[in-house]
């Protein structure tokens, strides 16, 4: 039987005795998986330059991108990631919070784990008691090869929880159920995995015959959101685009779109889980572009990696744009700016086929996405080169 099992059944012993007597905005489409397939090249991209020929002098507005953020590998973004009191039924008590740098999970070592974070929670409700841990890592990547490789650890299987089926939360996730008999005690249990990017959660609630399923999962619900929040150093969700335009994100956002731009821009409902904001403008005679900030890189790269997965062909280095199967890193005068992926895709409603081509921004932490049914590669080459920015 595992700490938080243990320490559950002596949490819950006071409570018993004293008993006793939780399709895009209409425009372009933006499918989840490309469907056209057409057959690699050989080809690379070149890099573009930030006075190439026949660009438009763009403005160079000043402002950041998003409200200052943590960093998504630092301590305070580890602990801003547990739960908190307003997420939590207020009879329950916090113990202090913990942290260390080391875990004898399996898979901590092998994938660099940065810290584990936890606080404990006590009460005499129908939750009687409440851990609270969180995993961190350098990237999304090692987060989730460490939940396969400790999951049998952390899913609490050994003491006689179940897998239960239900909501999907954050990037990843698994519950469990079960009632656990200690001592003449009886207590219902629940168990969440969760990783959001980096960061991998484990929530294990403890009580009596009052704690449900339904109560569990309310809790539950705001662990991903938590982590979301920490993550993007306390940045609230998008706002919806029913709002006035520009809200003081889509402000931020618009310091670095092209000033010739700005008159075919509006808002547009949130297009990632983990974005701060969207924009999204339509060009006389251009391709439609979203642009998406995010808190962090991590966030950004995260939400960048799920469209190249989702593509088909798959891209590489090796293919073309001009085939929509290219992928690699790019550069502005010299300098590495981020990643780009070209690459096709029919739309489900109208049967048009749509060439677009996606670009990451490390600096200014915005992902763009420009796509169009009737202008050639060729054209949308250069317009990407020479007039979609962002700008500093």
């Amino acid at each position: 039987m595992n700490a938080p099992t243990r320490l559950a059944l002596l949490m819950l012993l006071p409570a018993l005795v004293i008993g006793t007597g939780c399709e895009a905005a209409t425009g372009t489409p933006r499918p989840s998986t490309p469907v056209v397939t057409l057959a690699p090249t050989q080809s690379s991209l070149p890099s573009p330059t930030a006075g190439a020929p026949g660009s438009t002098p763009l403005a160079t507005p000043t402002g950041p991108v998003a409200p200052v953020v943590v960093d998504p590998w630092s301590e305070a973004a580890a602990i801003a990631s547990l739960l908190q009191p307003a997420d939590l039924p207020s009879e329950l008590t916090p113990d202090e919070i913990r942290v260390r740098a080391d875990s004898d999970m399996p898979g901590w070592s092998a994938h660099a784990g940065l810290r584990v974070v936890n606080r404990n929670w006590g009460g005499r409700g129908a939750i009687s008691s409440l851990f609270d841990s969180r995993y961190q890592f350098r990237t999304a990547m090692a987060a989730q090869a460490f939940l396969d490789d400790a999951h049998a650890a952390l899913s609490e299987e050994g003491a006689g929880l179940q897998s239960v089926v239900g909501e999907p939360l954050g990037d990843r996730s698994f519950r469990y159920a079960g009632t656990i008999s200690f001592g003449g005690i009886q207590t219902n249990n629940y168990n969440y995995l969760v990783r959001v990017q980096n960061i991998v959660a484990k929530v294990f609630l403890g009580g009596g015959s009052d704690l449900d399923l339904a109560t569990a999962d309310e809790i539950a619900a705001q662990i991903p959101e938590r982590m979301r929040t920490a993550l993007k150093g306390g940045i609230a969700p998008s706002p919806s685009a029913s709002t006035g335009f520009p809200s003081d994100t889509e402000a931020a956002i618009l310091a670095h779109i092209p000033q010739n731009l700005h008159a075919g821009c509006e808002g547009v409902e949130e297009i990632y889980p983990i974005e701060v904001d969207s924009v999204r403008c339509r060009p006389f005679n251009g391709p439609t572009i979203d642009y998406s900030a995010f808190g962090n890189v991590l966030d950004m790269t995260e939400a960048y990696q799920g469209d190249v997965d989702s593509a088909d062909p798959a891209p590489s280095q090796n293919g073309q744009c001009a085939l929509g199967n290219y992928e690699w890193t790019y550069t502005v005068d010299g300098r590495p700016t981020g990643r780009i992926l070209c690459t096709s895709y029919v739309s489900a409603r109208t049967r048009q086929t749509y060439r677009v081509i996606e670009w990451t921004n490390d600096d200014l932490q915005i992902l763009a996405y420009a796509s169009s049914s009737t202008l050639s590669w060729g054209q949308m080459v250069e317009f990407w080169r020479g007039s979609a920015g962002p700008v500093p």
